[in-house]
């Protein structure tokens, strides 16, 4: 599950924000972070894909909550980075 850069991005941005942002905050934020490893990185593909298929993902194994525009981190997310093996706490270390 968290093999995918993407979904770590976005726990650990969610992490670093008290929890909680707005799902253009996120997908911002995602974006941003990937074009520090790969500048094509555009923030309207980033966000469809947080959308359609990572945040989804993300809901169905209990790591995130939506609500009509705010992705929340459950406690169960709060904790995942550190404890799976080989997820990098920051995952800008990766």
């Amino acid at each position: 599950m968290l093999a995918d850069a993407r979904r770590r991005y976005a726990l650990a941005y969610l992490r670093e924000n008290d929890g909680e942002a707005s799902f253009d905050e996120l997908a911002d934020a995602v974006a941003t972070r990937e074009r520090a490893e790969r500048p094509a990185a555009a923030s309207e593909d980033v966000a469809l894909s947080l959308h359609h298929r990572h945040l989804p993902k993300l809901e169905q194994v209990g790591l995130t909550e939506r609500t009509a525009d705010v992705v929340s981190l459950t406690e169960r997310g709060g904790s995942a980075l550190e404890t799976l093996p080989g997820a990098a706490a920051d995952p800008a270390d990766d």
